[in-house]
């Protein structure tokens, strides 16, 4: 496995040839624990993870500037998840508080974005920008398209249940190499990995980051969303860069979830957000 430090305190685990996170290792806790990426984990009975994990949100400081997803997961309530700013003993996040970030999020997405998006894994070996799209492109919107993705191949070759993407056109990327076929091909910078006969995937070879998923063939590539520059820090929806799709295709593959309460509950909470920011009626669902 590869080995990445990401902190003083905190060593990363990943597959070196299809890129999964694995395990991290928190050096500050008890020695016998380690976290183990849930997107890796199997199990024979066909429950999946369901009821087995005891679930908490942490380091919700890091999305402080929108909220990222915390409104979202487990529909934005504190009840029946627990919710921290940092670790599991810091201060809780309260429903209030999620709303406010969700908010200000769309306030965010109001104002013009710059001329370019910059986008880097933890390490930096990996970096590179995007220009931004016509006014007209994306059905008007002059925004990238950006959703969650629960599929199998996507959860296993990440390491996590849940991966989020946007589509860049593949021309609109540049990097410190020249055009994004030059980085695409650099195995000291993205390690290459085939999901099928016709999927490409692409991670730092450094810090294990999940980069790119290409479609061969077509002319966009996904991107990981959280190795986004948003304008504002921590506003990790960048929905002044990004149109998020609608319910039910915001969240792709729900059918392939190994915790499928938690997924469902995880699409329900971006369709109350969607009505909520149409301010329309909102119709809650059982």
């Amino acid at each position: 496995m590869g080995e990445y430090e990401s902190s003083s305190t905190c060593q990363r685990l990943f597959c070196k040839q299809c890129g999964a996170s694995v395990v991290n290792i928190d050096k500050a806790a008890d020695a016998d624990e380690w976290e183990v990426a849930t997107g890796v984990l199997h199990f024979d009975d066909g429950n999946g993870l369901g009821s087995r994990l005891n679930r908490a949100q942490m380091w919700v400081e890091d999305v402080r500037g929108d909220g990222g997803a915390t409104g979202w997961i487990n529909q934005g309530r504190l009840e029946g998840m627990d919710r921290h700013w940092r670790g599991r003993k810091s201060e809780v996040v309260t429903d209030e508080d999620v709303w406010q970030m969700m908010r200000q999020g769309q306030e965010f997405s109001a104002e013009l974005p710059g001329e370019h998006l910059d986008a880097s894994c933890h390490c930096q070996n990996v970096a590179f920008s995007m220009s931004r799209p016509e006014k007209s492109f994306n059905n008007g919107t002059g925004k990238f398209e950006a959703s969650l993705d629960a599929c199998t191949s996507c959860r296993t070759v990440g390491g996590f249940e849940i991966t989020s993407w946007i589509t860049v056109p593949k021309e609109l990327i540049k990097s410190g190499s020249g055009h994004l076929g030059t980085l695409l091909a650099n195995r000291s910078k993205l390690g290459h990995y085939n999901t099928s006969s016709d999927v490409s995937r692409y991670f730092c070879t450094t810090c294990g980051a999940t980069v790119f998923y290409e479609k061969h063939g077509h002319d966009t590539i996904d991107i990981g969303i959280g190795l986004l520059h948003p304008q504002h820090e921590g506003a990790m929806r960048v929905e002044n860069w990004l149109a998020w799709q609608e319910y039910p295709k915001c969240l792709g593959y729900q059918e392939d979830a190994v915790d499928k309460h938690f997924v469902a509950n995880l699409a329900e909470g971006m369709r109350l957000a969607e009505v909520s920011r149409k301010g329309t009626k909102v119709d809650k669902q059982v």
